[in-house]
């Protein structure tokens, strides 16, 4: 286990990296030290409790279960990808998150998300999501990765009108025939060898 602290007593960011360790991880640790961002890397068997965390990173960590996470209200920065997690149903609960990264997490259903309005970056990528109508609601979105899913539309983000760039690469959009679906926005498409987005700027 590696763990770097920058300050004592006051800690306000953690770095902490394990590798093939089996150990309980408690999260308890943060609340003590008053940490404010914590970011966890092939970490298993993790414990979810401090409340007080503004920033939290689960990467590769096996996890199964976000229970206890709802609990989390002054999150605002959340990454739970490449995990084992099958159900994110309470992540509804955290109405401050104004990041989210859920990408590669074998989703298909993400309802979930749809009372998270105050998201503005919201990372998707890597999952087997074929509806997007919960995104209807997020009028503070501004950075969309919806690439590598089972996408045929992009109808639910006509009402986003804060998008800036959407990462569509490898779905079955035809955007150009969308273009009147948007009426309030101008738009610049461009296509590069690694992604294909959209720009969005008003009339």
């Amino acid at each position: 286990m590696i763990l770097h602290q920058k300050y004592k007593g006051d800690v306000r960011n953690v770095y902490l990296t394990i590798s093939d360790d089996s150990n309980i991880i408690n999260l308890d640790f943060a609340q003590q030290l008053n940490i404010k961002s914590l970011n966890l890397v092939q970490c298993f068997n993790i414990t979810i409790s401090p409340a007080a965390l503004v920033e939290l990173n689960i990467i590769k960590c096996q996890l199964q279960s976000v229970q206890g996470i709802g609990q989390m209200k002054s999150l605002q920065k959340l990454k739970l990808s490449q995990n084992l997690i099958k159900d994110f149903s309470e992540l509804s609960l955290l109405g401050n998150l104004l990041h989210l990264n859920l990408s590669n997490s074998s989703l298909e259903d993400i309802s979930f998300l749809s009372g998270l309005v105050k998201l503005t970056h919201l990372n998707l990528n890597f999952n087997r999501i074929s509806d997007i109508s919960a995104l209807t609601q997020m009028a503070q979105l501004t950075h969309l990765g919806i690439s590598n899913n089972l996408l045929t539309s992009l109808v639910a983000l006509q009402s986003c009108l804060k998008l800036e760039y959407v990462d569509y690469e490898n779905n079955n959009i035809d955007i150009q025939s969308q273009i009147s679906l948007y009426s309030k926005y101008h738009y610049q498409f461009t296509e590069t060898q690694k992604y294909r987005y959209f720009v969005s700027y008003s009339k």
